[in-house]
């Protein structure tokens, strides 16, 4: 093959790639895979309209970033994080925001304030909503999607790029998302995030750093005790599946995909 055609390929599927990674976390994000479902890179491609080998390469690199993990003839899951993941994302998390919201406190400007103001009530209506109607995959993400948007606003708002940088990619605010669909989780209290945007919004940044740390670690013993129970359940479903072998038969085996 030409050089320029083979540059041009390899463009092509990475690009291809890119677009099956960001469609499957959104599905993540969207419930429709739920943590330790099976996924099958082939039905994915056919949904998706490409070849196995872009799914194949996101399927590879959400493995390396801990979202999906395989085993040898038994499939492929949205992997299930154990108590010690959950427990350090939070922690990762609480103090990456904690300081962001120390420099908010510190460094916004009253537009920035204004905004985030709006930006919170828009959230907490938004749950509200979400309440009302949870199977609605759609309304999911928007809620997750404002979410992210406004803590990332936050950082952004605090004036350092270095920690901007660190919450998105540490995947922080991602997977905060993504415990939040888990089991039954209690519902937020009214006004949850404009009362965090009032009190970073303080001059007291040590009012900002309490008022963030809290709201990090809301909900937190209540994921932990949802996903206990989703890893028992999918532990027992995610296993070799065998046929009982009639007599003087080979035993079938049957993989997951």
């Amino acid at each position: 093959m030409p050089a320029p055609l083979r540059n041009r390929t390899r463009t092509a599927l990475q690009g291809l790639s890119e677009q099956a990674y960001r469609r499957i976390r959104e599905q993540i994000l969207q419930g429709r895979f739920a943590l330790g479902a099976a996924i099958s890179r082939r039905r994915l491609a056919v949904e998706f309209g490409m070849s196995v080998i872009p799914v194949s390469d996101a399927i590879q690199r959400l493995t390396q970033e801990g979202l999906i993990e395989s085993k040898p003839q038994v499939g492929t899951r949205i992997r299930i994080p154990t108590e010690t993941d959950i427990r350090d994302r939070f922690v990762v998390r609480e103090a990456l925001e904690s300081q962001a919201a120390r420099l908010f406190s510190e460094r916004a400007g009253m537009a920035e304030r204004r905004e985030l103001r709006d930006l919170a009530a828009d959230l907490d209506a938004l749950y509200e909503k979400r309440y009302s109607h949870p199977d609605s995959p759609a309304l999911v993400l928007r809620v997750n999607n404002a979410h992210v948007n406004l803590h990332m606003r936050i950082a952004e708002c605090s004036g350092s790029l270095a920690l901007c940088h660190l919450i998105e990619s540490n995947d922080v605010l991602f997977y905060n998302s993504m415990f939040d669909l888990v089991g039954e989780q209690p519902p937020v209290p009214g006004h949850f995030h404009s009362n965090l945007i009032l009190a970073i919004s303080s001059t007291d940044q040590s009012v900002a750093d309490a008022a963030m740390r809290a709201h990090v670690r809301y909900n937190i013993e209540a994921t932990i005790q949802n996903m206990r129970k989703i890893s028992a359940q999918a532990e027992n479903s995610w296993r070799l599946a065998r046929t009982k072998p009639a007599r003087g038969k080979r035993r079938v085996l049957i993989r997951a995909r």
